[in-house]
């Protein structure tokens, strides 16, 4: 497995136009509504809190493109309707960013 791919992975849709900002770096972050009981924020919050990394997967919801980012923060900003409203922050890399799917690594 690459050393890439400690920790969880969080994955998200993003309509085009936010897609394209995170993705060149512009915004590097996402709000979102979670519920709690969908305990992938918390799980990559807790590996954060022991300094081990999260990594997050952005993909664009009318084209299907993708991309990684390795997650620096999780702020929770706020309740609305009735779920938690969480800040996810990662750091800007160029291109698809550096997570590796371990299932099309060759073994080395």
């Amino acid at each position: 497995m690459s050393e890439y791919n400690d920790g969880p992975l969080l994955i998200f849709k993003s309509i085009p136009d936010c897609w394209q900002r995170e993705y060149i770096g512009n915004k590097p972050n996402t709000v979102r509504l979670i519920d709690w009981s969908d305990n992938r924020l918390a799980i990559a919050d807790e590996h954060m809190m022991m300094g081990e990394p999260a990594t997050v997967e952005i993909i664009n919801s009318e084209d299907g493109r993708t991309f990684f980012r390795r997650v620096t923060d999780t702020c929770h900003v706020g309740t609305l309707l009735g779920k938690e409203m969480w800040c996810i922050s990662w750091l800007h890399e160029d291109g698809v960013g550096t997570y590796r799917d371990p299932a099309t690594e060759e073994d080395e």
